[in-house]
């Protein structure tokens, strides 16, 4: 049995859930705190590295409801903030020292807590992360926003981030942590870089937009703002981007990058727009929508 700094086994660490049971928890006491520490808002976290969910996930068994205290703590939270008009928000830790996909959890995590995304495994979990920042998004109410700790993610995926984020009407925080010598280490001003060149061609689709008038699509995100729809493709498509569910009529479109115009075709169900061969982001390319 090998012990940890906190004095405790791995085998004692994992049985925990089987006797988690924060039975005084009540979300108004929180809410009081936070308003007593002068408060607008609130961020509560949904899963740390560990993995443990604090709301009812219908992708893992490894959660609060399956627990002895039973019940979503997420739900209770965010209902009693709706309730009393602090907004919500959600940390959510990319990392996950639970899930097999993240990392070969027959290794010690010391090993590999940084995940090992050249695994085969690894978009298993990409589409977990994905899946459970949508069930956050989507059966909680407004969220005010969505806190990502650290930056030890690929660009790309921050960027993807930022845009899911966007794309559900809250804001996205990143929390960097600098070195005990004051620095931030090379890697996390490269990733940050990264987002802000792609922010300084493509902001005008985040900065003062809210969510899109269509959702749920597999490979696109949109925003909109002031007649203006903005559709953020993750996989490009071999033929031409179909939208459907758009009730306003499209004036224009164009790409975001570059500002190449582009045809497209409207019926009353469906919007088709012709695109390039390939995408001019391997990011995510923006296209802007002027709609009447």
């Amino acid at each position: 049995m090998t012990l940890t700094l906190a004095g405790i086994s791995e085998a004692e660490y994992r049985e925990l859930p089987r006797r988690f049971n924060p039975s005084q928890f009540d979300p108004n006491t929180f809410i009081d705190l936070a308003r007593a520490a002068g408060q607008e808002y609130m961020v509560f976290t949904t899963k740390h590295h560990d993995g443990f969910c604090m709301f009812d996930s219908s992708y893992t068994d490894y959660k609060i409801t399956n627990t002895p205290y039973g019940k979503d703590v997420v739900r209770q939270l965010a209902d009693a903030c709706q309730g009393r008009g602090i907004p919500p928000g959600f940390y959510y830790s990319p990392p996950d020292m639970h899930h097999t996909a993240f990392r070969d959890t027959t290794k010690l995590a010391k090993e590999n807590w940084n995940g090992e995304p050249t695994r085969p495994e690894w978009p298993i979990y990409l589409e977990y992360m994905r899946l459970q920042l949508i069930e956050l998004l989507t059966k909680y109410g407004p969220v005010a926003l969505i806190w990502f700790d650290g930056l030890h993610k690929r660009a790309e995926f921050l960027i993807r981030s930022l845009v899911e984020v966007a794309s559900r009407g809250s804001n996205f925080l990143l929390n960097v942590g600098p070195q005990p010598d004051g620095l931030i280490q090379p890697e996390f001003q490269q990733r940050l870089r990264a987002i802000g060149d792609w922010l300084a061609v493509n902001g005008e689709s985040i900065y003062g937009t809210t969510y899109g008038p269509v959702q749920n699509m597999k490979s696109v995100r949109t925003t909109a703002k002031r007649g203006r729809l903005f559709l953020h493709i993750f996989d490009w498509p071999s033929s031409p981007l179909e939208i459907s569910g758009l009730d306003t009529k499209v004036m224009s479109a164009h790409l975001l990058a570059g500002g190449q115009s582009l045809k497209y075709r409207q019926t009353e169900h469906q919007l088709q727009i012709d695109l390039p061969q390939q995408p001019p982001d391997p990011n995510v390319t923006v296209i802007a929508v002027r709609t009447l």
